[in-house]
């Protein structure tokens, strides 16, 4: 329900669309990628901000040795 409401509001987009998973995945892995390249660029505010944030409404991530992130939603 609060990743539905962070959709709705913070992304603007419509309940219908929430219940899409393909555009779940994608918003979740271009936040990932944002992260991602604020660790690169040692910007760790940031990347922290957008971890907990994304923590905040469910959204558990993991970061592998490999360099890969992978997440799992509420």
């Amino acid at each position: 329900e609060t990743f539905t409401l962070f959709v709705e509001q913070v992304l603007g987009l419509q309940a219908e669309e929430t219940g899409n998973s393909q555009l779940t995945d994608t918003l979740v892995q271009l936040l990932i990628d944002t992260r991602n390249k604020a660790r690169q660029e040692k910007n760790f505010a940031v990347s922290d901000q957008i971890r907990d944030q994304l923590t905040a409404i469910g959204v558990q991530l993991k970061d592998e040795k490999s360099g890969e992130t992978t997440y799992t939603l509420p």
